[in-house]
């Protein structure tokens, strides 16, 4: 899935010639990649099978965020919600 511009190889993910790759975000945060590291692990300890974690998702929504926004969050805006059906 890109919302447009070109499309670049990132170890065979879709990016966006601005270097954009859609995604969903688990963990939200200005962190550190040692931070990161941490609550990978808490999260395997909670769930040895989370790495590989494969589920469906029912519903979509789009929000427009503002990177600058790191606490309080009031100036995202959703900007869509769909509902999904299995093929």
């Amino acid at each position: 899935m890109v919302g447009g511009g070109s499309c670049l190889a990132d170890g065979g993910r879709a990016v966006d010639s601005k270097g954009y790759m859609p995604h969903l975000s688990l963990l939200y945060g200005t962190l550190t990649k040692d931070e990161k590291n941490k609550a990978r692990e808490k999260a395997s300890v909670l769930d040895e099978s989370i790495d590989g974690l494969n589920f469906q998702i029912s519903r979509l929504a789009l929000w427009k965020t503002d990177r600058k926004d790191k606490l309080t969050l009031e100036s995202w805006k959703q900007i869509a919600e769909c509902s999904l059906s299995p093929n």
